[in-house]
């Protein structure tokens, strides 16, 4: 159901583009689309990172039920590696923010510019997301939005009830300002 959106985020993006579902506490990627120069980090069908990390881990984890929040946070899983290690009080924040945006924003200033989106079933539950790396897009806030699209296209099709989100203020670039 998702490949043909993916394949058109691909197209309008020319970012790496991922869907990832989540098993316990860990995100599974299921599908990448990487063009001929790859935006880092790459991972492939099949990687393993915690519902903790930044980007789309994080999407799945705002989402999940309750007691996988509890065990990310007791197992001390927030503390993820990929980047500096987040209080339980910050992962939470950050939680809210994406379920408030349906969007997770991951910019440095000076590195590849990331954004993962939640899709839904029909039950109104999250089944998996999305996300697209960019090198240095000139408007964060559109690659947001077309990500943002897309995941909603996905969900449709998988029966879901339409979500609005508000424009997230944290989609800026340097060149948005």
């Amino acid at each position: 159901v998702a490949m043909p959106y993916l394949e058109d985020l691909y197209q309008a993006t020319h970012g790496s583009v991922h869907l990832a579902v989540s098993l316990g506490a860990d995100a599974v990627y299921v599908s990448a689309i990487n063009g001929h120069q790859p935006v880092r980090p790459l991972h492939p069908p099949g990687t393993r990172v915690s519902l903790a990390s930044p980007g789309i881990g994080q999407v799945l984890l705002a989402y999940a039920p309750t007691e996988v929040l509890h065990d990310v946070l007791a197992g001390d899983r927030h503390r993820t590696g990929e980047r500096p290690a987040r209080s339980a009080y910050g992962l939470r924040q950050s939680l809210a923010e994406i379920r408030r945006y349906g969007l997770a924003v991951s910019r440095d200033g000076i590195g590849p510019f990331s954004a993962a989106a939640p899709v839904f079933r029909a039950q109104a539950t999250i089944v998996a997301a999305v996300s697209v790396a960019v090198r240095a897009p000139s408007d964060g806030c559109l690659v947001g939005n077309v990500l943002r699209r897309t995941a909603a296209e996905i969900s449709r099709e998988l029966g879901a009830p339409k979500r609005e989100f508000p424009a997230s203020k944290k989609v800026t670039t340097p060149a948005s300002r």
